[in-house]
Order: C-alpha cells, then sequence, then structure tokens
C-alpha cells in the first residue's frame, strides 16, 4: 500500500538545537535542507525534507554509508553529490531501510552496492512498488523521473559491517514492513531506527494484524535492549535518549492490553482515543485504522501477546 503524505511536528528543543542549512526544492516542491549538528556524532548527517521524511549520511573511516534516499532523483542526487563533495575519495554504500517510496526511490543516483533485505527488493519491483509508483506520478508529475532501483546486495537476515572507527550493526525489524531494516552503532550508542520509531506512534504493517502486531513490539522491545545515547527516526526529530522509543511502545502495549478487556470495537475505541496532534489527519486515521487491528488481532483465535 502507498505511503500516504505526512507532517511531523519537531520539539521547540529539537528546532532549536537543529537548525537548517543548505537549502534545496527537490520532489512534490519540498525543502531539503541539511541540519546543523544537534549533539549527535559529528561523523552523522541528517537532512530533512520538508517536516516529512529524513536521511542519514555516516562517515565512517573505511567508507560512507547514506541511509536511504530520500523520494526521488531530485532528492537522491543532492545526496550523491553531498558524499562526493565531502569525502570524494572514501566508497559509499547505500542501505535501505524499507521498500517505502520516500526511502528508496532516489536509489537510481547510487552506482555503488545497495544493501537492503531480499524482501526489501521483491517488494519494490512487485505489485507494493508498481502501485505507489502509478499513484505517486498520478499525484504530482516531479515523479515521472523515478525509475525503480531495487537493493543489488539483498540480505536474508541481519549483517555487520566492519568500517574501522564504528560498525553498523543492519537489524531486521519488522513491524512497520516485514523488509525493515534498522542500523546501530554501538561504538556511539546511536540508533537510526527508521521508520520502526516515529512521532506521535510508529505506524503498523497492514498485512496480518496478529504478526504485525507482534513484530511491532518485539522490535520496540529489541530497540530498550541496545544502550542509546542518540536516536535519529526518519520520521521524528533527532533527540538523545530512548524516550520516544519507550513512548512508542508504551502505546502499543496499551493498546493491546485494552483490546483483551474490551467487548467490542466501539469500547476498545473508546478507551483509547487518539491522543497526538489534532491537525495531523494523517495520524488520525491511522490512529483508527491500527485500533481496528488490535481489535481484529484480539478478536481471532490467537493470541496476540
Amino acid at each position: 500500500m502507498a505511503r500516504r503524505s505526512r507532517v511531523t511536528t519537531a520539539s521547540p528543543s529539537a528546532v532549536k538545537l537543529c537548525p537548517a542549512i543548505n537549502l534545496t526544492v527537490v520532489e512534490q516542491d519540498h525543502v531539503l535542507k541539511l541540519l546543523e549538528n544537534g549533539g549527535w556524532d559529528e561523523r552523522i548527517e541528517v537532512i530533512e525534507v520538508g517536516d516529512f521524511v529524513r536521511s542519514h549520511i555516516v562517515y565512517a573511516q573505511h567508507f560512507t554509508v547514506v541511509y536511504d534516499t530520500l523520494l526521488g532523483p531530485l532528492s537522491g542526487q543532492w545526496l550523491a553529490q553531498r558524499v562526493t563533495q565531502r569525502n570524494p575519495d572514501k566508497p559509499v554504500l547505500v542501505i535501505v531501510s524499507h521498500s517505502d517510496w520516500d526511502h528508496c526511490w532516489g536509489n537510481q543516483c547510487f552506482d555503488v552496492p545497495i544493501i537492503g533485505l531480499d524482501l526489501c527488493a521483491q517488494r519494490m519491483l512487485g505489485e507494493v512498488g508498481q502501485a505507489e509508483l502509478a499513484s505517486k506520478r498520478a499525484e504530482h508529475p516531479s515523479y515521472a523521473a523515478v525509475v525503480l532501483k531495487a537493493p543489488t546486495f539483498r540480505l536474508s537476515g541481519e549483517a555487520t559491517l566492519d568500517a574501522g572507527d564504528l560498525t553498523f550493526r543492519l537489524l531486521h525489524t519488522p513491524g512497520h514492513r516485514p523488509d525493515h531494516l534498522a542500523l546501530y552503532l554501538p561504538e556511539i550508542a546511536t540508533l537510526l531506527p527508521g521508520d520502526a520509531v516515529e512521532t506521535p506512534f510508529a505506524l503498523l504493517d497492514e498485512c496480518d494484524p496478529v504478526q504485525d502486531l507482534k513484530q511491532m513490539r518485539a522490535t520496540l522491545r529489541g530497540f530498550l535492549d541496545l544502550p542509546i545515547d542518540w536516536l535519529l527516526p526518519n520520521h521524528a526529530p533527532p533527540q538523545p535518549g530512548s524516550g520516544l522509543i519507550q513512548a512508542n511502545l508504551d502505546y502499543y502495549e496499551r493498546l493491546c492490553d485494552l483490546a483483551a478487556q474490551s467487548d467490542s470495537l466501539e469500547k476498545l475505541q473508546e478507551s483509547f482515543p487518539y491522543s497526538g496532534p489534532s491537525d495531523q489527519e494523517f495520524y488520525v486515521k491511522d490512529h483508527q485504522r491500527i485500533v481496528a487491528a488490535a481489535w481484529q488481532a484480539q478478536s481471532s483465535s490467537r493470541a496476540i501477546k
């Protein structure tokens, strides 16, 4: 299913710490910004497209990693030029968090190894990816130039990359999408969770409510087992600590507990109302969808815990 447009709200402190530089206009007239470092490791750059999505570049000793290539050839080309300008003699790797369009349609701008799960490639090149491409092309002409380019190095599970000064742990973290990879850098206790952590809550996949809820909760619990000094999500501001992970887990734990206690979807909706920003229709609707998924899972013969 195609990801809809959304807006993420940065906290006042995050905005104050992270002013933007190097502004440029990319797909769908979004403004791409390179954020000034707000306290995270200086080897990491955070690139923000509007208030919509973020990408990250990590400049390690042996190679540079681009974690997600953004919306298409305009934003992807900016990333490709950025890594060349800052570190022209260093090999580059792209790591794709998952197959949603706003994370990987800039792949076509990179003639370098692109790493992702095999399932990510299947989704990008199959019906899911084709449907997203048709939908976005109908939405805005800037997507007409998109050419789908799947990962060229396809993983069947998790992996570890040694970059000399940094270790890149690629974590299979389903729940938001089955092909989702998060990135953890243990030397600097920094987690790049992709879309598995978000403000006001991480979005649940739409395949199997029972499996999706199990996976989401397991992913968030796994994150909390990691030492985290900095959290750099794709749909939330950069921030120290693991507080947002805990808040995302609390959302799903409470939802599942209330679903087990409710005798109807209506009762569950009453007991678990939307509590995020009221002006964000995208999250209001997705909250309703996730609550319905929890009720469907609870109503099945299988346990969701």
